[in-house]
């Protein structure tokens, strides 16, 4: 029972310390996270070192701002995890979204 009441007292505490400014930032630098991660993902697959390594660095930038505040507030993990499926399923559909539009690409072999 003691450590219910010790668990509940910190998520009240929890609670009561978060703030809806940072909840936001988080849910959007994680959208943002994901959809660059995506891109990064892309970029090296098609071998843009230039590309990958500057989204790379925005990436751990922005990382280190959610660790930052979920080291400060766990409840902050709600957000940078709902923020980060949005930003990955948005980057995959408009991924889809553009190569559905391209026109077909026909390979002659030589």
């Amino acid at each position: 029972m003691e450590i219910f009441n010790e668990v509940s007292t910190k998520l009240i505490w929890a609670w009561m310390d978060l703030d809806f400014i940072i909840f936001m930032a988080v849910f959007t630098a994680y959208f943002v996270f994901d959809w660059l991660y995506a891109k990064y993902t892309l970029a090296i697959a098609n071998l843009k070192a230039v590309s990958a390594s500057i989204l790379g660095m925005i990436i751990y930038v922005i990382s280190a701002f959610g660790v930052l505040n979920y080291v400060e507030n766990f409840l902050y993990i709600i957000p940078m995890v709902i923020g980060g499926g949005f930003g990955m399923f948005f980057a995959i559909q408009r991924e889809k979204h553009k190569t559905a539009n391209q026109p077909i690409k026909k390979h002659h072999l030589l």
